[in-house]
């Protein structure tokens, strides 16, 4: 392995170590949050896909663009991302937009005779991750950008159907609504008591956590 393509796999996995925190956040509601900079961060959605080899439902968050209502993101990783390879096999998807959730279908558009102004958008959607991958949309030639882009594949998802509001934190409210209906008395646990009548674990003031980032 060069050392060009061992750079492009830590690259690849330091992204797919942040999926799983993005997921979590849009199912806790706070997708509009994480799209609060995007010149900066980026604009990110949830693509919700069919796994081509399981066919168990999988969540990819992703950078966009939209133009004319029409929704553009990128394998930045080629045609090796597991995401682009699910969508090839089974193009129906869901999106989670900061707007909305709807159902929709992916096609493969790296051909289309606009390829290289559309993946400039979708680059410069990107926020940080463009230029992490030493690709910088706004000042690069269209030359420069051609060749820094030459296996990135190109997506258009075309939204069919909406579904009612941000499905990914209703989801997430109506299971824990669930277990609440099955568990009915797990809120109302009392919590024994200690000495003199406290709360047992209220005798002492918990320490502060030392942060990973702080000087400690």
């Amino acid at each position: 392995m060069t050392t060009t393509s061992q750079q492009d796999e830590q690259l690849r996995r330091t992204f797919k170590s942040f999926n799983p925190f993005m997921v979590l956040m849009w199912r806790m509601g706070l997708g509009s949050m994480i799209n609060i900079w995007p010149s900066r961060i980026g604009r990110i959605m949830v693509l919700a896909h069919t796994g081509r080899k399981t066919g168990r439902r999988r969540l990819t968050p992703v950078n966009y663009t939209e133009i004319n209502g029409e929704i553009y993101c990128v394998a930045g990783f080629g045609a090796v991302a597991d995401w682009y390879r699910n969508l090839q096999a089974n193009p129906a998807v869901e999106i989670w937009m900061p707007n909305g959730w709807w159902n929709a279908s992916a096609e493969d558009i790296s051909d289309h005779p606009n390829r290289l102004d559309l993946m400039r958008q979708v680059l410069i959607a990107s926020g940080f991750a463009a230029p992490l991958a030493g690709i910088h949309p706004l000042t690069d030639t269209d030359e420069a950008l051609q060749a820094n882009t030459a296996d990135y594949r190109l997506v258009r998802i075309r939204r069919s159907a909406a579904r009612t509001g941000p499905g990914c934190a209703r989801r997430l409210r109506s299971r824990n609504r669930g277990f609440a209906r099955a568990h009915p008395r797990a809120g109302n646990r009392k919590v024994p008591a200690g000495p003199k009548g406290r709360p047992r674990g209220s005798l002492r003031r918990p320490r502060p956590a030392i942060s990973a980032f702080s000087s400690g």
